[in-house]
């Protein structure tokens, strides 16, 4: 699959890489080879004309939801699913008679992959940000590794401005800031896909992997990629859950929260992979150590502590 270019905000709302049929539509974080987390209940959302019946079918379960008057909607499966490293399809249909298919889907174990540049690495980048050669080697083509990069986004986010629905579009950026961040959607790690992924995540995924397979087991691992360089932990928190927290705000609180953990509130993951603080250098190590104590339990309380 190829990096996704700028397609532009349709009525301000619907994201490059949604998928569409019509007035019914997932949230571009719903894609083909994406990874759906085992052992939770997966929670799926979109859009369509308010009062409509939308039914999702996968693996041998329907769900189903009816959008309010914003045509929002969001459904949960009353049973988690099992493993499954065969591709699978998920299916979306509404009463109106509109469809959806997502093709090549898993079910395993997804990871969080959050932070600033170090998170933010991948295999290759220029001459001056190779990987050595070892790491690519290990890092092989592996299709039960999917990934999804989140784009970097802080430029339309502002404290208060949780993007809820859709991710941030994906978007063609100059070489000054293309370390930092394009956005890709799902995909197998292999082929030139690879350099679009965190290396740190990809190695971590190919440990799980071997891992697993160590033991007979076939797990897929899926990876959400949203870091981006240059950033500070405050950034990554909600403002309202730094206020409760005795923070004074600052202008900058809260971005990218805003704008690449909001919109993944009701995802399902495992685990959070967090790599930062290259930026937050000149903080006091226990002033920082609050800080990381309210992250965690912020992503304890929002997504479960596994």
């Amino acid at each position: 699959m190829n990096l996704k270019t700028s397609l532009g905000l349709f009525v301000g709302v619907l994201a490059a890489g949604v998928a569409t049929a019509g007035d019914l539509v997932l949230s571009a974080y719903w894609q083909d080879h994406m990874v759906l987390q085992r052992g939770k209940p997966i929670t799926v959302w979109g859009k369509d004309a308010a009062g409509r019946t939308v039914t999702i079918a996968f693996a041998g379960q329907t769900a189903t939801a009816v959008p309010g008057a914003d045509g929002v909607w969001e459904t949960t499966f009353a049973e988690a699913f099992a493993l499954s490293a065969a591709p699978q399809t998920l299916t979306v249909s509404d009463s109106a008679g509109e469809s959806l298919e997502l093709r090549d889907v898993l079910v395993g174990d997804v990871f969080l992959a959050a932070g600033q540049s170090n998170m933010d690495r991948t295999l290759s980048y220029k001459v001056s940000f190779q990987e050595p050669q070892g790491v690519k080697d290990f890092c092989r083509d592996d299709d039960g590794i999917r990934f999804i990069r989140i784009a970097r986004s802080a430029e339309q986010s502002r404290i208060g401005e949780e993007q809820l629905f859709d991710l941030p579009s994906i978007k063609a950026v100059d070489d000054t800031i293309k370390y930092y961040g394009d956005g890709h959607d799902w995909a197998a790690a292999k082929g030139d896909d690879r350099n679009y992924v965190s290396s740190v995540a990809l190695n971590f995924a190919r440990y799980i992997r071997d891992a697993n397979a160590a033991r007979g087991q076939d797990v897929p691992i899926g990876i959400i990629h949203a870091s981006s360089g240059g950033t500070a932990i405050r950034q990554w928190l909600s403002a309202d859950v730094l206020k409760a927290n005795g923070y004074k705000l600052e202008p900058s609180d809260g971005w990218y929260w805003n704008s690449m953990m909001a919109p993944i509130l009701r995802a399902k993951f495992r685990a959070v992979l967090w790599y930062q603080g290259c930026s937050d250098a000149m903080m006091q190590p226990d002033e920082y150590k609050g800080l990381m104590d309210v992250l965690v339990k912020d992503r304890r309380d929002r997504w479960g502590e596994n």
